[in-house]
């Protein structure tokens, strides 16, 4: 199974995708590779991407009193991102760094607002992904 497959697969999983919306969500992502401990989102860069892990695993780590924390492990089958920087377009106060070897499908900021504004679809999924994130925020603080 390709990358977009599996991505395709995991998003009907959630809710059944229609062939035109698959089609719009999958026209402007594009398939990288990222080696082991490479930084896709560092400390002051505006998050530009949506990142979707078809293998390996990402951590979101902060810094604080010279110190690092970790946020969240992003493994295989998560969007991963800088939310708070990727949504508005802010520098970002995290870092968002490979663990292992990734394979990842990047979606641009532009072409996910587009969506939310235009699918009614993926406003579901973009939901879920958000119920799910702040469910997994809820029990790392308990």
């Amino acid at each position: 199974m390709d990358a977009l497959e599996s991505m395709q697969e995991v998003l009907s999983a959630l809710h059944p995708i229609p062939d035109e919306e698959w089609d719009s969500i999958s026209s402007k992502a594009e398939i990288i590779s990222v080696p082991k401990k490479t930084r896709i989102v560092d400390l002051g860069q505006i998050a530009r991407e949506l990142y979707f892990v078809t293998q390996g695993s990402i951590r979101l780590y902060y810094l604080k009193d010279g110190s690092e924390f970790t946020g969240f492990i992003f493994t295989e089958n998560l969007f991963a991102a800088s939310l708070e920087s990727f949504i508005d377009q802010v520098p970002s106060n995290q870092i968002l760094e490979t663990i292992e070897d990734c394979d990842l499908i990047s979606i641009p900021h532009s072409h996910v607002m587009d969506l939310l504004q235009s699918s009614e679809y993926f406003k579901t999924i973009w939901r879920v992904q958000a119920e799910r994130r702040f469910i997994n925020a809820q029990k790392i603080l308990s």
